[in-house]
C-alpha cells in the first residue's frame, strides 16, 4: 500500500512539472511586451501541438479568445483558441500565391476594373471535412477581401471560389444573446458560424428555420445586434424598385439582376437582399448582396466560377 501511494505521488508530480513546463514554452516564447497567457491556453496549445516553436500569441476578445503563429517542424501555423479548445487552424503555405491562381483572379471585374495584390495563402484544416479549403487575401483599391479556394482532393483545372469582405478566420458557435433572440423570436437555429475581422470585432450569420416555415440567414452585428433577416417583406423583380444606390452598385457590376430579390423587415430594422448573375469568358458569377434600408452595402459574398474548355 505504501509503495502504491509512493508512487501515485511520483506520477503526479511528474505531471505537474510537465505541465508546468509547457505553460513556462509557450509563455517563453512570447516577444516583448509580454501578454499574459492564461495558464489553460497554454497547455491547449501544446497538447495540440507539443513541438511548436517561435509562438506569438496575442489577445482577440480578452480573458476569451486568443490568436497565436507558430511553427511546428517546417510548416508555419496560425490557429486561435479559447481555454478549452483550439476554434480555428490554419496551415501557412506561403506569403504568395501560385500562378496558377494568381492569372485567373488578380483581375475580378465584377469588384474593380484594376489589377489587385493576392497575397497569405493557406489551407484552412479542418481533419473531419470531406474536402478542402484554401484560402488568400485579395487587395484592390484599398479594400481588403477574402478568396476562400474549394477543392475535392482530385486533380482539376476547375476553380470553385467565394469572395467575402476580408476576416481573419472563422468558427461555429452561437452564444446565448444571440440564441435568446432566435428562440424569442420563433426561430429554431441550425448552426451559426462567428467571423473575426481584422480589427477583431465578430460577425455572427445563423442559418435558421422560422416557425412559419421560412428558413435562411440572420446575421448580427459585434453588438450582437440583428443587421439581415431573410423575412421578405416583398419581392423586388426590377432594379428600378431598389433605391437609387444599390441600382448604381449593380450597374457597375456588369451582371444582371437574378430572381428571389426581396426586401426584408424584422424587429425594426430593414433592408434589401438581392442576387447578381453573369457568365463572362470562363467565369461564371453569383453575388449575393445584403443592403441596409438606405442603400449602404452591409454584407456580400461573390461565387466565381472558373471552367476551363472539357473535351
Amino acid at each position: 500500500m505504501e509503495m502504491t501511494i509512493h508512487n501515485l505521488r511520483t506520477y503526479f508530480f511528474v505531471l505537474l512539472i510537465f505541465l508546468l513546463a509547457s505553460c513556462s514554452k509557450v509563455k517563453d516564447e512570447q516577444p516583448e511586451p509580454v501578454e499574459q497567457i492564461p495558464d489553460a491556453v497554454a497547455r491547449v496549445l501544446t497538447d495540440a501541438y507539443p513541438d511548436a516553436k517561435e509562438i506569438t500569441l496575442k489577445t482577440v476578445e480578452k480573458d476569451k479568445e486568443w490568436e497565436a503563429r507558430f511553427s511546428q517542424g517546417e510548416l508555419q501555423y496560425y490557429v486561435t483558441l479559447n481555454p478549452s479548445k483550439i476554434l480555428a487552424a490554419h496551415k501557412l503555405i506561403s506569403p504568395v500565391v501560385p500562378d496558377s491562381i494568381k492569372k485567373y483572379f488578380e483581375i475580378i471585374p465584377v469588384l474593380s476594373p484594376n489589377k489587385g495584390v493576392l497575397s497569405d495563402y493557406r489551407e484552412i484544416l479542418n481533419p473531419a471535412a470531406s474536402d478542402r479549403h484554401f484560402t488568400a487575401k485579395f487587395s484592390v483599391d484599398q479594400k481588403d477581401y477574402l478568396l476562400t479556394f474549394r477543392t475535392y482532393n482530385q486533380p482539376s483545372n476547375d476553380y470553385d471560389v467565394t469572395v467575402t469582405d476580408y476576416y481573419k478566420f472563422s468558427y461555429y458557435d452561437l452564444n446565448d444573446q444571440i440564441s435568446s433572440y432566435l428562440t424569442k423570436n420563433n426561430y429554431a437555429n441550425v448552426f451559426a458560424k462567428v467571423m473575426v475581422l481584422a480589427d477583431n470585432k465578430k460577425q455572427y450569420t445563423a442559418w435558421t428555420n422560422h416557425i412559419n416555415g421560412e428558413n435562411g440567414d440572420m446575421v448580427f452585428n459585434d453588438e450582437e445586434q440583428l443587421i439581415v433577416s431573410f423575412r421578405r417583406f416583398e419581392l423586388v423583380s426590377r432594379l428600378t424598385d431598389l433605391p437609387e444606390r444599390i441600382q448604381k452598385f449593380a450597374k457597375n457590376t456588369g451582371l444582371l439582376l437574378g430572381e428571389g430579390n426581396f426586401k426584408f423587415v424584422e424587429n425594426g430594422i430593414s433592408g434589401y437582399h438581392i442576387f447578381m448573375l453573369g457568365i463572362v469568358g470562363v467565369r461564371g458569377y453569383r453575388y449575393s448582396l445584403d443592403f441596409d434600408s438606405d442603400g449602404n452595402l452591409i454584407t456580400s459574398q461573390l461565387n466565381i466560377s472558373i471552367v476551363q474548355d472539357r473535351k
